[in-house]
C-alpha cells in the first residue's frame, strides 16, 4: 500500500503549509492584479478568460503548470514586482519564509530565469 503523505514530518509539514501559503497569497491578489498577472504569464486567451479575475483559479493555474512550488516562488515574485506590486510580493516572500523557516529565501531569478 502506497503513502499518500511523504514519510518524513519535515515534508508533509511544508506541503500541508504550501496549502497555506497558497490560499494567503490568493487573498493578497486583486481582480485586476490576477488579469494582470494572466497576461504576464502567457495564459491562452481561453484559459485567461476561465480564470477571469478569480484569484484561487490563478494560483491554481500557477501551481499546475509549476510556476510556483513548494520549494520555488521566484517567478510569482518577479511578476508581482514587474507589475508594482512590491508590497504584496514583500507579503508572499515573507510567508513563504514563515513556511521554511527565517533566512530561507525563495530561489532567486538571477541565473534561473531569463524573465517574464
Amino acid at each position: 500500500m502506497s503513502r499518500i503523505y511523504p514519510q518524513k514530518k519535515q515534508d508533509r509539514n511544508t506541503i500541508l503549509g504550501f496549502g497555506e501559503f497558497l490560499v494567503d497569497t490568493s487573498s493578497w491578489l486583486s481582480s485586476d492584479a490576477v488579469k494582470q498577472l494572466v497576461l504576464l504569464f502567457g495564459f491562452s486567451v481561453t484559459e485567461g478568460d476561465r480564470i477571469g479575475g478569480d484569484n484561487v483559479k490563478l494560483i491554481n493555474s500557477l501551481r499546475k503548470r509549476g510556476l510556483i512550488s513548494p520549494t520555488d516562488i521566484s517567478q510569482l515574485i518577479h511578476a508581482l514586482e514587474k507589475i508594482n506590486l512590491q508590497g504584496v510580493a514583500t507579503k508572499v516572500q515573507d510567508s513563504f519564509e514563515k513556511l521554511h523557516g527565517r533566512g530561507q529565501k525563495p530561489r532567486t531569478m538571477q541565473g534561473i530565469y531569463g524573465g517574464i
